[in-house]
């Protein structure tokens, strides 16, 4: 005798629905943040040793001027230095393209025992800022520092998203609540809110419903 199935096909189609845009969302949010989306990690590979001998001048300077453009955006470097560092950056790979890419040293080896960078003072000061980590885990406490500010009784999760996607914006752009430009678009949503607070209880309101009777089925 087949064993009947505890859940009707159209709750397990649901749940896979649901599944799957969670993993869609997840992978989507993975896709912002991961590192290698950034253009310092993705251009940062010019100062593998590996990469240095083995590619192409041009490709590696076209990379390097990526880097400069970006961290000049930035205000980590000043932009009268940058020629400076590409002309120290193409002597120095005249240094290590002699080296046997088989037998490459440690990063700490190459850059002060071969190539000797101390000597390209501009260079090495790129170098500090590409290959200096974090020793502390500062970012990380204070973001569960702000999720303890925003926890209230009865809260949604929807809720605690909102606000830290609110909170990472001010942060990261260096606003306050006094500086944030009230446009157009933002009074209108403001306008608009009730209406979509409404929109949102009456969709609960469908879901539970409907749950009930698919639970009253069941039984």
């Amino acid at each position: 005798m087949a064993k009947k199935d505890l859940l009707p096909k159209k709750a397990k189609d649901e749940f896979y629905e649901s599944v799957a845009k969670c993993i869609k969302t997840i992978v989507g949010k993975l896709k912002e943040r991961y590192p290698l989306d950034s253009t310092v990690v993705r251009n940062a590979v010019v100062f593998n040793p590996t990469t240095i001998v083995n590619c192409r001048e041009l490709s590696l300077v076209k990379k390097l001027k990526s880097l400069l453009q970006h961290l000049m955006l930035l205000k980590l470097i000043p932009a009268r230095i940058a020629n400076t560092i590409i002309t120290q950056y193409s002597s120095m790979r005249d240094v290590a393209g002699t080296l046997d890419v088989t037998t490459l040293p440690a990063l700490d080896e190459f850059y002060f025992d071969i190539v000797k960078v101390p000597k390209f003072k501009e260079l090495s000061s790129l170098l500090k800022i590409i290959l200096s980590l974090s020793h502390g885990q500062a970012d990380v406490e204070r973001g569960f520092s702000l999720n303890s500010g925003v926890l209230l009784d009865n809260i949604a999760d929807k809720s605690i998203v909102s606000k830290r996607l609110i909170k990472d914006y001010r942060l990261s752009s260096n606003k306050k609540q006094h500086t944030v430009d009230i446009g157009k678009e933002l009074r209108s949503s403001y306008a608009k809110a009730r209406s979509r607070y409404h929109d949102y209880l009456d969709q609960m309101k469908t879901r539970k419903a409907r749950e009930s009777k698919e639970t009253a089925k069941q039984i």
